[in-house]
């Protein structure tokens, strides 16, 4: 067997069994069946204001990216760590090829699961206002969507890493919310930001994801440039990504890290 080929065949093992586990662990899905309610909410506060389909679609993608983020942030960057308190890290670490490769897919296969949340948002605009989500060019939202989820996925590889290697980053993980949806353009317009704010803005591939959802949603102009920006940045962040997660799993093997700890 070719590498390629026994990487392609790790890659669908780690999606099946990373799918088994969800639905092992149903609970693990909880944040995004709590979305609804923030969908609710949004919608709510501007009900009373007749609001235009364009409000209710930017609302709803609103809450998508902040289900996605929070998603990866919160349970799609515990795959190693999860693996290290069952006590199955020793066993993988092992196998002398294809445990990062696992790692990386079963990340990314995690992150995916936020994918249906578009629906529920779709389903809730529906219920409460009579309109879904309207999108004025399906082909560049249904990209800009599988953008964002890619981009949620590398910053979860990174934050795994980091969450193995820096004492205290498990404390600052709930600062990885709020902050990040600001900085995203989410709270405030990307426009209305202090300077020095904007430009860090500007380094962040969920800014350009944002831009680039919300201009395939109402037809606007730049759409293709801010996908092609939060592509670059997606693949820059992953390959960051990749990068600390072979560094942790090297530590891991020579045992310069605890399993335990």
């Amino acid at each position: 067997m070719s590498p390629a080929a026994g990487l392609a065949e790790v890659a669908v093992v780690s999606v099946r069994t990373q799918a088994r586990l969800l639905l092992l662990r149903p609970g693990s899905l909880a944040p995004l069946l709590v979305n609804p309610l923030y969908v609710v909410v949004l919608f709510g506060v501007v009900a009373a204001h007749r609001p235009s389909a364009t409000l209710l679609t930017t609302l709803g993608l609103t809450a998508f990216v902040m289900a996605a983020w929070g998603h990866a942030m919160f349970t799609a960057s515990h795959v190693i760590d999860e693996e290290r308190f069952s006590g199955t890290l020793e066993i993988n670490l092992t196998a002398p090829t294809g445990y990062l490769t696992s790692l990386v897919v079963r990340i990314l296969t995690v992150t995916l699961a936020a994918a249906p949340v578009i629906a529920e948002v779709a389903a809730i605009g529906w219920l409460v206002h009579g309109t879904g989500l309207v999108v004025r060019d399906p082909v560049q939202f249904g990209l800009a969507v599988l953008v964002c989820l890619v981009g949620c996925a590398a910053s979860a590889l990174l934050l795994s890493g980091l969450l193995l290697l820096v004492r205290g980053a498990r404390t600052l993980q709930n600062a990885l919310t709020y902050p990040f949806y600001l900085l995203a353009g989410l709270v405030l317009p990307h426009s209305e930001l202090p300077e020095g704010i904007r430009q860090l803005s500007d380094l962040f591939f969920l800014t350009w994801a944002v831009k680039g959802l919300r201009a395939a949603a109402s037809g606007a102009a730049g759409g293709w440039t801010d996908l092609a920006l939060a592509t670059a940045l997606a693949v820059a962040q992953a390959a960051v990504g990749v990068l600390v997660l072979r560094r942790v799993v090297q530590r891991l093997r020579r045992g310069e890290v605890s399993l335990h700890g």
